[in-house]
């Protein structure tokens, strides 16, 4: 997961649209977009969903494309190239879980 430094999180909340922050930087984080419950079903499912891919396109190589995204680098561009892998842009299924949270991230009322 992408880390945000506080000080983007504070602008975030200042700012009207933290679409200003997004093109800034990149990425947002947007305090209690979701309800911790949503969070913590939605963060299992997709570190469960993570190690599966990882074993099945390691197990078949091919398959790569249709788990994992070529967004950007796996890893800190800061890292050497033996370091280990830091991100995923890993294409989710829309699981119930995934749906439910994004029915509730996009309500605009965390629980919902």
């Amino acid at each position: 997961a992408d880390v945000v430094a506080e000080d983007d999180a504070a602008a975030a909340r200042a700012s009207p649209e933290p679409a200003a922050v997004v093109q800034r930087q990149g990425v947002v984080k947007v305090p209690e977009a979701m309800s911790g419950d949503t969070c913590k079903a939605l963060m299992t499912f997709v570190f469960e969903e993570r190690d599966r891919c990882v074993a099945e396109v390691e197990a078949d190589p091919s398959l790569l494309g249709d788990r994992f995204s070529d967004v950007q680098t796996p890893r800190d561009p800061r890292a050497g190239k033996d370091a280990p892998t830091t991100r995923w842009d890993m294409r989710l299924p829309l699981a119930p879980v995934v749906h439910d949270a994004l029915s509730e991230l996009l309500s605009g009322a965390p629980g919902s």
